[in-house]
């Protein structure tokens, strides 16, 4: 006997897993107390388990939590059903603007292609399957 789940259903299943990820409201009030990178890194590193804290600047955390954020994005979006799905597309595209961004920043400070490219959130990139239209965007500087 086979059972039929609505889609809704389903999605509010899987997520139920990801819940784990989550910082609870009343421990951001502990946010406040942090005074030093390594005890930020020690707050948050329980709800992002398959994050691997190498670098201790906070450029480095900021870019690994965006990452985890995406590929957390990409679980829902798998799981979830057309219109969900293109929900998640828009919403993914402000920060494809944002990459967007960083490359007209770049020009205007005449950096490298090499700064460019560290600037720019790939993964977002590859989610969106535009990651050849924004290296060819980052080809066409004219400097370094």
């Amino acid at each position: 006997m086979s059972i039929i789940i609505n889609e809704y259903s389903y999605i509010y299943i899987k997520l139920s897993g990801l819940r784990n990820f989550v910082i609870e409201d009343f421990l951001y009030e502990d946010f406040e107390k942090i005074k030093d990178i390594q005890e930020l890194i020690n707050f948050i590193s329980p709800y992002f388990p398959n994050v691997n804290f190498i670098s201790f600047t906070i450029e480095e955390i900021e870019n690994q939590l965006y990452n985890s954020f995406f590929k957390i994005i990409a679980k829902i979006f798998l799981s979830s059903p057309q219109n969900m799905r293109e929900f998640l597309k828009s919403y993914i595209l402000k920060f494809e603007i944002d990459n967007i961004k960083q490359i007209i920043l770049g020009i205007i400070l005449q950096m490298s292609k090499e700064e460019i490219k560290q600037n720019i959130n790939f993964v977002v990139e590859d989610y969106l399957e535009h990651r050849e239209f924004i290296e060819k965007l980052v080809e066409i500087t004219n400097f370094g």
